[in-house]
């Protein structure tokens, strides 16, 4: 017998389209500031982080992972230097089934990840030894997480019982 879940057993999330969003459930939804002015404001939080040669390339990616099906969403490609070695990330904003909401998507997407940056910064001040972007460092032309996910040696977690030898 094989057993079938009810619902799938993956941390698929549903994303939703900008238009079916707001303010209330979408920080920065209504942003007046102009997508130049929120990557200069990232540029400032990436520098408190240390990192260098910021620069964001404007695209589409095809969401296949989305629970509610293959999506194509506004995208930066974030590229940058930290710890001397090269990162990337890549930020979706919510899909649009207007174009002409794409850069509002965009927008929205840098004000909160402006806001994320800022969080980053705070970390350092709460966590000894933090170091931000470490999974988003390249390794063999792939951030450090995709290469650890794709090779499966995730360190595992000791049992929590002491050593008796």
């Amino acid at each position: 017998m094989k057993f079938i879940p009810d619902q799938p057993m993956h941390n698929a999330v549903i994303v939703p389209f900008f238009e079916d969003v707001n303010s209330k459930t979408a920080p920065g939804y209504s942003s007046t500031l102009s997508i130049e002015k929120l990557k200069s404001q990232c540029l400032e939080e990436f520098t408190k982080l240390g990192a260098s040669d910021v620069l964001f390339t404007q695209g589409t990616v095809k969401d296949e992972s989305a629970a509610s099906g293959e999506q194509n969403r506004p995208a930066y490609q974030v590229a940058f230097r930290i710890y001397g070695a090269t990162a990337e990330m890549i930020l979706l904003g919510f899909p649009c089934r207007k174009d002409a909401n794409i850069d509002r998507s965009r927008k929205q997407a840098l004000f909160v990840y402006r806001d994320w940056l800022k969080g980053e910064a705070q970390m350092r001040l709460y966590q000894p030894n933090y170091m931000p972007f470490v999974s988003n460092l390249i390794a063999e032309g792939k951030t450090l997480a995709e290469w650890l996910m794709e090779s499966g040696k995730l360190p595992m977690l000791a049992s929590g019982k002491a050593d008796e030898s």
